[in-house]
């Protein structure tokens, strides 16, 4: 009930009329009122939370917190007014727009960790029937490494390795709500994205040792031969400089975090030394450097470096700019921890794919924004040019400028007396497709929650494999039809 109260005080506060203008140009000495709309809105932030229910896995409209593991969702405005457009108003959160599509314990403390939701990196929509791949729609997404060890009582064969799975949770269908494991891999699943096929991609960290499989690269998701099981198809995973580089020479990747697709099939993607870092990877030989991988050409290169961690990357939907995280903050070091002065930033960039002047493919490299609120993790992107990035308090908003527009802030234990907690934050997450094209789904490690928004967000890979001219990413800029003509 308090805070059902302090929602109406709120909005009575922000939107009280102003009335009593003295005409002075009428010569009566009359009065006229005019009623004016007052815009203190545009000064007001509006917070409001929805609670779960722990039986149905769904919305409340009865409360202000999320009632299954203390978890709370709201969102903060800096301009209702301005950016209407983009957030839920204030009649549409009453109907409710956040809705949790799974939940689970986190990782936090506990030492099993095979079972767990773990809803960490890789978040991507994929629509039923895509290749036979999914019978319905499915919420891709990978995990934190862990022991397989420590899975149930005792030691088992798999020593004292890392793993990492692949999960589906469905979104539709007879198996809808259920969290399924795609693939388990030595490898250490990271971020991922759909090709320009619809094929999920994968960030391969790779294994505890250069010579074990798979290496560190960028692989497709495929079914084997049977049709029955998952397995990684390798796009690339060493440095290939040259059509004569030797394979059995090869430079290995450190861990690749995150990856994008460009308009024109080209495959994007950030290798910072978290791996090594984290003492789940060899020592680094490369830089912490964002590459270019061409599929045509087979040959990958190095587009930027100056960076302490590349993280999250993601195109404007013009596929002009390219933005990029660095969050060199969190160094991934037990020892270092957390740095202060480093970065936690996104920076821009122009991208030139033909006939550069320079030769450089990203150029005009600017600063556009700082987190105040730990690392800008995975970034995504709408129609209009907004950036969303998962951050330590959930997920910011930024104009392409980097003008904030607001958070979708999360928050746990905030049943207790001691307040609110920060939530293990957000570091991943997606838009949908079709009818989900407005909702955002955020990957929060012990939940997967969605929001609805008021605008279209850039979805990879809306490719229709039966009609190879419906284009991708943001297909709804006729202009770039022509060029997805097979």
């Amino acid at each position: 009930a308090t805070s059902w109260l302090n929602f109406l005080l709120g909005f009575v506060i922000c939107s009280i009329p102003v009335c009593v203008v003295k005409d002075s140009m009428a010569g009566s000495g009359s009065q006229v009122f005019i009623s004016l709309a007052v815009v203190l809105a545009n000064s007001c932030q509006f917070v409001f939370a929805e609670r779960a229910s722990s039986t149905e896995q769904r919305i409340s409209q009865d409360s202000g917190v999320f009632r299954r593991g203390g978890y709370q969702w709201s969102i903060e405005v800096e301009d209702a007014h301005e950016d209407g457009n983009i957030f839920p108003t204030l009649q549409q959160m009453q109907n409710g727009v956040f809705e949790v599509l799974q939940y689970g314990e986190s990782d936090t403390g506990v030492e099993d960790k095979s079972n767990l939701l773990s809803a960490h990196e890789a978040g991507m929509y994929v629509t039923g029937g895509t290749f036979d791949l999914f019978p319905d729609d499915v919420a891709l997404f990978t995990t934190k490494p862990y022991n397989p060890a420590r899975s149930g009582s005792g030691s088992n064969q798999h020593g004292n390795m890392m793993v990492g799975d692949i999960k589906a949770l469905y979104l539709k269908g007879s198996k809808m709500g259920k969290v399924e494991v795609l693939h388990t891999s030595r490898g250490l699943p990271n971020g991922g994205v759909l090709d320009r096929d619809g094929f999920p991609l994968f960030c391969i960290q790779g294994a505890e040792d250069h010579v074990i499989e798979p290496w560190a690269g960028i692989y497709k998701l495929v079914k084997n031969g049977s049709g029955k099981e998952f397995q990684l198809q390798p796009e690339v995973n060493y440095w290939r400089a040259s059509k004569h580089t030797n394979k059995k020479k090869a430079q290995h990747f450190n861990s690749p975090n995150d990856v994008v697709v460009h308009s024109d099939g080209t495959i994007w993607f950030t290798d910072p030394i978290y791996g090594a870092k984290q003492q789940i990877r060899p020592e680094n030989l490369l830089g912490n450097w964002v590459w270019r991988y061409d599929p045509k050409t087979q040959l990958v290169r190095v587009v930027a470096d100056g960076f302490e961690r590349p993280n999250g990357l993601v195109f404007s939907p013009d596929f002009k700019t390219l933005y990029v995280s660095d969050t060199g903050w969190e160094t991934g070091s037990p020892t270092e921890g957390q740095v202060y002065i480093n970065p936690r930033t996104i920076y821009a960039f122009d991208v030139c794919q033909e006939g550069c002047p320079s030769g450089a493919y990203l150029t005009n490299r600017r600063l556009i924004y700082a987190s105040d609120d730990g690392i800008p993790d995975g970034l995504k992107i709408d129609t209009e040019g907004n950036i969303y990035s998962g951050n330590g308090d959930g997920v910011h908003v930024v104009d392409k400028l980097g003008n904030l527009k607001g958070k979708i802030k999360c928050a746990k234990n905030c049943e207790g007396e001691d307040g609110c907690r920060p939530c293990e934050g957000v570091a991943n997450l997606f838009f949908g497709k079709g009818i989900n094209e407005k909702k955002l789904y955020m990957l929060a490690e012990g939940e997967i929650v969605s929001v609805m928004l008021n605008i279209q967000g850039c979805a990879a890979a809306a490719v229709d494999s039966s009609n190879r001219k419906t284009p991708f990413f943001c297909w709804q800029f006729q202009d770039w039809e022509e060029s997805f003509v097979m």
